[in-house]
């Protein structure tokens, strides 16, 4: 019965400023759906990352007086190597007149095959994809007898990864700022009601209500305030979602993710904003 009555008197404070409640809420909506474009272009990132990663292989381009069954074993031996597939120079030369497709004409025009044997390395999944491991392993690999040339993308694939780093790095300001925000909307809000009701709090103490009587109305306040905002947050993202998935069908919008994470936080947050509120005014 007492949080029943304790929750309709946080429900009276939202309706006794609905025009601060409604505009903090839009507030917090936007700050949250700002760390949400964030998140979202760092998962798909990521999404690229691990794809990449999964299809990455090396490049090791034969001699012709090279024994490619024994290449093969040394190459299986190697520390990070998950498996080696043989590419015969007929295969090759098959495969690229695929890939030019009506260009196709272009090696038509040579009356042999340019192409060398070689062997497609791929790597271990446990295996660590920096940029020294795969320096390293590219050099275990040149200096066996038989091989010319080495290629694996590994500058790419390595930019991508500092991308990722200032990604992430971009993703904790926001989430800084964001929290910052949020916690000093709600915390404003709560403190405009509070004062608008000093009298009220003062009569309260007076007659001997606890404090959780007191501050607990302002909490569900803070409460109300962050899932608004968090609602706010999730209808405009589902929105914009929608219409993103016509254009691009292959972005991850991580629902299952993005969706619990915005209501925690916005929860969270308004929660932290009624405490910092309650702290300033109510507790000094």
């Amino acid at each position: 019965m007492a949080i029943k009555f304790l929750l309709l008197e946080g429900i009276k404070n939202v309706l006794r400023n609905k025009s601060n409640f409604i505009l903090s809420s839009i507030v917090c909506g936007l700050c949250l759906l700002l760390l949400t474009i964030f998140l979202i272009i760092t998962i798909n990132i990521l999404k690229i990352k691990t794809q990449i990663e999964d299809k990455f292989e090396i490049f090791v381009f034969l001699d012709s007086a090279a024994d490619p069954q024994e290449l093969q074993e040394k190459l299986e031996n190697l520390h990070g190597v998950r498996n080696v597939l043989y590419v015969p120079p007929d295969e090759a030369y098959n495969e690229l007149k695929t890939d030019l497709s009506e260009h196709q004409v272009l090696l038509d025009i040579l009356d042999y095959n340019p192409l060398p044997a070689s062997f497609r390395v791929k790597i271990d999944p446990n295996y660590k994809l920096t940029q020294e491991n795969l320096a390293s392993l590219e050099n275990k690999i040149k200096i066996l007898p038989g091989v010319t040339d080495v290629w694996s993308g590994a500058d790419l694939l390595i930019k991508l990864q500092k991308i990722i780093r200032t990604v992430i790095g971009f993703d904790l300001g926001i989430m800084i700022v964001v929290f910052i925000a949020v916690i000093f909307i709600v915390s404003r809000t709560v403190e405009m009601t509070i004062l608008a009701r000093t009298q009220e709090i003062e009569i309260m103490k007076l007659v001997g209500a606890s404090n959780t009587t007191v501050t607990l109305p302002f909490y569900f306040q803070g409460f109300f305030n962050g899932f608004a905002g968090a609602v706010i947050t999730i209808v405009t993202f589902l929105i914009l979602s929608y219409f993103l998935s016509w254009q691009f069908p292959l972005i991850n919008f991580a629902y299952q993710i993005i969706i619990p994470l915005n209501i925690f936080t916005g929860v969270f947050l308004g929660l932290g904003g009624s405490y910092l509120g309650l702290s300033r005014v109510v507790n000094k």
